[in-house]
């Protein structure tokens, strides 16, 4: 039973390699956050796997599918930069070179071994240059799964070594559909999850499940709105809380700053009379009404300035100079202009 939802080519291709047992030695699954590559990934572990016969695999039932799905299989490992207290920007060559250790021991309780990096676009030079090692002469009974959002941040040699399956966001309609049918979530709440998901299965299902989730997003989306109209010291008070939160977790400070470009990017197609496609559905009156005080080129380009700050924090630029700058180029609101 595949868990992975809203990728038909994917399964298709994956089943048809099980099948005639050609399965490649190393995958690398690419797609935006939380459109279900970990879960396509854990389903790859679980098929290759299995104690049921090749049509019925992954079964989902079987000890081997139990233990990979609760996290416990001795042959599965994955390696990710979210297992320590203090979020790290990298995939390390120690870990790679682990890698390499345990997949030259044959399987422990299963067929094979599975290793999958998470994030693998995040690993050093030194890591992936080791890796490259093990793909090139992959041991047998092992499988790589390679996980990345910018596979262009990965070395060309890797890429040629790894079969690729793209992933794609579930159309918006489908999957309102989906989380009303089969997590009875009322109408406007599943229309919105679709919206602010981007059509990212993982993400809904992980904003119905915590609160806190939606309760950051409304942090922020008040942030922005009040920022606004807020003066230069509450603009510079933003960007040193923002900075703070980055230096203890860097994934929620990003998230910051990625709302405050929904908003803006909303906004933008507000002032085009493009409401039926804004992420932000819950706010559309505050939309329109902070859109009438900009023009659309000063929306434009403090757009581009919020990328501008998230490509400098990505280049290492301190996050607090990065923002402060962002803030000293937010435009001034206007008083809209009464009709005659």
């Amino acid at each position: 039973m595949w868990t992975t939802l809203a990728q038909p080519h994917a399964l298709r291709q994956l089943q048809a390699e099980l099948a005639a047992g050609h399965l490649s030695h190393a995958y690398l699954l690419v797609g935006p956050p939380h459109v279900g590559k970990m879960s396509l990934a854990l389903d790859i572990a679980r098929a290759v796997n299995c104690a049921a016969p090749v049509p019925e695999r992954p079964c989902g039932g079987c000890r081997q599918c139990k233990r990979i799905t609760a996290g416990h299989h001795a042959d599965v490992l994955v390696i990710t930069l979210q297992h320590v207290a203090v979020q790290r920007r990298e995939i390390s060559i120690d870990e790679v070179r682990t890698v390499e250790r345990q997949a030259a021991l044959k399987p422990f309780e299963g067929a094979s071994r599975v290793f999958i990096f998470d994030s693998a676009d995040h690993m050093s030079e030194e890591a992936a240059n080791a890796l490259l090692k093990t793909l090139e002469e992959p041991p047998p009974q092992s499988l790589l799964i390679l996980l990345a959002i910018q596979p262009d941040l990965l070395l060309p040699t890797i890429l040629s070594r790894c079969r690729r399956i793209d992933l794609r966001p579930m159309p918006q309609d489908a999957l309102a559909r989906y989380l009303m049918e089969s997590h009875q979530v009322p109408d406007s709440q599943a229309q919105l999850l679709a919206r602010l998901s981007k059509g990212c299965v993982g993400w809904a299902l992980k904003a119905l499940k915590e609160p806190t989730v939606l309760e950051h997003r409304q942090t922020e989306m008040e942030r922005a709105v009040s920022l606004m109209d807020g003066s230069l010291e509450q603009r510079f008070s933003a960007a040193s809380d923002v900075s703070t939160i980055y230096y203890r977790d860097r994934a929620a400070a990003m998230n910051s700053i990625h709302t405050w470009l929904q908003w803006w990017r909303d906004l933008l197609l507000v002032k085009e009379s493009a409401e039926a496609v804004v992420y932000n559905l819950d706010y559309l009156e505050t939309l329109k009404e902070k859109a009438a005080r900009y023009s659309a080129a000063e929306i434009s380009a403090f757009l581009a300035a919020i990328l501008d700050a998230l490509k400098a924090i990505e280049a290492n630029v301190q996050p607090r100079l990065a923002l402060e700058a962002l803030m000293l180029r937010m435009p001034a609101s206007h008083t809209p202009k009464t009709p005659a």
